[in-house]
């Protein structure tokens, strides 16, 4: 097969996101016209905090409608789990995937990638994966499906399109 004919697997940030982000909006909005009928004069500092809150949940909205930011990206030349081009896993660097549940997150399964290479994995980690790591032993970087414009299938499919020995099994 040809390389240029490889396939390549972009998953961008979930419109269902950004929806959540407009309903918090939208219901702090109804509890300040609420509370404004109520008494006025008590309402005065919630509803400035409410509107300071309400233009930052409208400017992410703005920021990540139609974004064309990747948040995952296959190919062959790796595995890329963020926005940047520098946040790319090689191939070789890659020492197993999976798609689990996370204990904290109740909202779905997660991908994650575990990177041999300790020195890549410190440069592209956060702490919070690093603190992870050094308790489970497994250095991984994971993403949240939820959050993806995509899903289980497509990730295992081009996994083991480049990788088959690290594919992940079917999320059950």
């Amino acid at each position: 097969m040809p390389a240029d004919a490889d396939p390549v697997l972009v998953l961008r940030r979930a419109p269902a996101a950004l929806h959540a982000m407009q309903w918090a909006l939208a219901g702090s909005i109804l509890v300040a016209i609420v509370v404004v009928f109520v008494n006025w004069h008590l309402a005065f500092i919630p509803l400035l905090i409410g509107g300071l809150f309400g233009v930052a949940f409208l400017l992410m909205a703005q920021r990540h409608r139609g974004s064309p930011v990747p948040r995952l990206v296959i190919d062959r030349d790796g595995i890329q789990m963020g926005s940047e081009p520098s946040e790319r896993i090689p191939w070789d660097a890659i020492a197993a995937t999976r798609f689990f549940k996370a204990k904290l997150e109740e909202k779905g399964w997660s991908f994650g990638v575990e990177v041999s290479d300790q020195a890549l994995f410190s440069a592209l980690a956060d702490p919070m994966a690093r603190a992870e790591a050094q308790v489970t032993g497994r250095p991984e970087i994971s993403v949240a499906l939820a959050e993806l414009d995509g899903g289980c299938a497509e990730i295992r499919r081009a996994v083991r399109h480049y990788r088959p020995d690290v594919a992940p099994e079917p999320a059950r």
